[in-house]
């Protein structure tokens, strides 16, 4: 009987110091400097190139079930934004310069296509906002009446608090799978 509680509890160690173990080395801030291959579009800021998750640097694009309004009609202007980084990338070679990691453990990157900084003409064409670093192209955009600056828009931050508040957001399943 007390070899078999020994073997248990022996098992049970081990499986907690594997787990543990796994845990530091999926969560090491070790970063690669450059990623580059095929990009598919998850949204207006975000790609997986090589099949890393890489989050553009600098720039805020609306989300995927977000709404904006023009000519006081609503437009999806989440699934614009997507769109248009799509047929920016088309199927062509993206090259990514690693900064870091955000809060969901994607890669921080200035990414090009074509030569061309995906960000810079993301908020340039007005389907972005600046998020520190293109507050000229913003500028374009808005007085041009761009992509989401031809109507009324919430930023997409004021929008991802307000759908949390309204009980949207993420739920830990969605924490975890964007953890792992």
């Amino acid at each position: 009987m007390k070899l078999l509680q020994f073997a248990m509890r022996f098992a049970i160690a081990l499986l907690f110091g594997a787990a543990l173990i796994w845990m530091v080395l999926a969560t090491s801030d070790e970063l690669p400097s450059n990623i580059s291959g095929v990009a598919r579009v998850v949204d207006g800021d975000s790609l997986e190139v090589a099949g890393e998750n890489v989050r553009i640097k600098g720039i805020d694009a609306p989300e995927l079930d977000q709404e904006c309004n023009a000519n006081g009609a609503a437009w999806a202007c989440g699934q614009s934004a997507k769109r248009a980084l799509t047929e920016l990338i088309g199927g062509d070679l993206v090259q990514c310069r690693v900064s870091g990691r955000d809060k969901y453990r994607r890669y921080l990157a200035i990414c090009e296509v074509q030569g061309k900084d995906i960000g810079k003409w993301m908020v340039t064409h007005g389907w972005a906002i600046s998020y520190g670093d293109y507050e000229f192209d913003e500028a374009i955009a808005r007085r041009s009446g761009f992509g989401i600056w031809q109507g009324e828009f919430d930023t997409p931050q004021n929008w991802r608090q307000k759908s949390q508040i309204q009980g949207g957001g993420f739920s830990v399943f969605e924490w975890l799978a964007n953890f792992l």
